[in-house]
């Protein structure tokens, strides 16, 4: 068992919320350059398929931590890990805050996703134990910080681009005051002594032995609503701009944003709800969202797209809600970190490369033909998990 050690500044329920700030950051940093990428590749005089791998590198970057570290947070301490997260994050915030090329941001965005992947697994695991181990509230909260850091990138970018001259440096200005409250308050959390259990060798990545399939169906759960947020995340500014026609920046701001911010009173209405019957109704709300989507592109539709953001937000937060009740379900003290980070990193390495694919496909033909060729395959994967909890159940 971990004990708190003496001297921390924080009770130690603190940790709970603290851990969820950190859940904030690391979707607040995953989505920093939602509303950037056209600038960027203005800036940089590219197509679609530069700034989707700008977009693609963060998830590619965790996914290679967490298959080297999942285990890390197991065997050295939840607080530990998060510290050197978010210390990572703040010097790709720093890296993106000076860039003047394009190397520099890529670099900054394989920062981001280093740091995020230290720090991900970790504040999860600490949120389970920080609640003693029950997963509705967690799951909840989860959910609920991914969806708040989501927004903020979404609304503060928006607001950047469209009343200030240098967006692209003064978002991430930002997003470091944020990161450096954030570093003091996880040093000031209870520090964690390891057990003798904890210095053991343990497995990098886990996939638990008891209940494997509710593992692979929250995992799936999970890892479609990931892809479903990459086209928000990675193109949603672009739909709105070239396909919808929409110039003010912090208009298509606000409207993208209320993608994330469904998802809030979403979990609310979750936690009712077992998490296979979450992740059911979650396929099949996030399916009509993309079929509205697909019709965005003929349309010419600033509505429509606020109701395909609005309906694929919903599936978005009942799919990942259920997903990561089944999970935590799933996991016990010894191998939380890695479960999660097993989790994570087939969620991640799954959004990144539908983003690659996309851009690539929006560059080398057009957007509407990205998403009119994309689109229906999404819709077909949220359909097809609904069938998987329906099986469940």
């Amino acid at each position: 068992m971990r004990q708190p050690c003496d001297g921390s500044f924080f009770p130690p329920a603190a940790t709970f919320w603290v851990a969820a700030s950190v859940l904030v950051l690391s979707l607040w940093a995953s989505g920093a350059p939602a509303m950037l990428y056209p600038e960027f590749a203005a800036r940089w005089d590219t197509g679609p398929v530069v700034t989707t791998a700008l977009f693609a590198v963060y998830p590619v970057a965790l996914v290679l931590v967490m298959v080297l570290g999942g285990s890390l947070s197991d065997r050295f301490g939840r607080r530990r890990l998060m510290l050197a997260g978010t210390i990572i994050v703040a010097l790709a915030s720093l890296l993106f805050a000076i860039a003047q090329l394009p190397a520099v941001a890529f670099g900054g965005r394989i920062f981001q996703g280093a740091g995020v992947g230290l720090a991900m697994s970790a504040a999860s695991a600490a949120m389970v134990e920080a609640n003693r181990g029950t997963s509705t509230r967690a799951s909840a909260v989860n959910t609920a910080a991914t969806a708040l850091g989501a927004a903020a990138a979404i609304l503060v970018g928006g607001w950047l681009v469209e009343y200030t001259a240098d967006p692209t440096h003064l978002a991430f200005w930002v997003l470091l005051g944020f990161v450096g409250a954030l570093v003091v308050a996880v040093l000031m959390l209870p520090a964690t002594a390891r057990s003798a259990s904890a210095r053991s060798r343990r497995p990098l990545l886990t996939i638990p032995r008891d209940n494997r399939h509710v593992f692979v169906l929250g995992t799936v759960a999970v890892t479609v609503a990931f892809i479903t947020g990459a086209v928000f995340l990675a193109l949603g500014a672009q739909i709105i701009r070239d396909l919808v026609g929409t110039t003010n920046a912090f208009l298509a701001a606000a409207t993208l944003a209320t993608w994330p911010v469904v998802i809030v009173p979403v979990t609310l209405l979750a936690t009712r709800l077992r998490p296979a019957s979450a992740v059911q109704l979650g396929g099949m709300i996030a399916a009509v969202g993309f079929v509205l989507l697909l019709l965005v592109g003929t349309a010419d539709s600033l509505a429509l797209f606020l109701g395909a953001a609005l309906l694929a937000g919903v599936g978005y937060g009942f799919l990942l809600y259920g997903g990561l009740g089944m999970v935590t379900s799933t996991t016990d003290t010894t191998h939380r970190a890695s479960t999660f980070s097993t989790m994570y990193l087939t969620a991640y390495l799954a959004q990144g490369s539908i983003a690659v694919l996309v851009g690539a496909l929006a560059t080398t033909t057009s957007l509407a033909t990205a998403i009119a060729v994309a689109v229906p395959v999404i819709a077909l994967l949220c359909i097809g998990t609904t069938a998987l909890a329906r099986r469940r159940r």
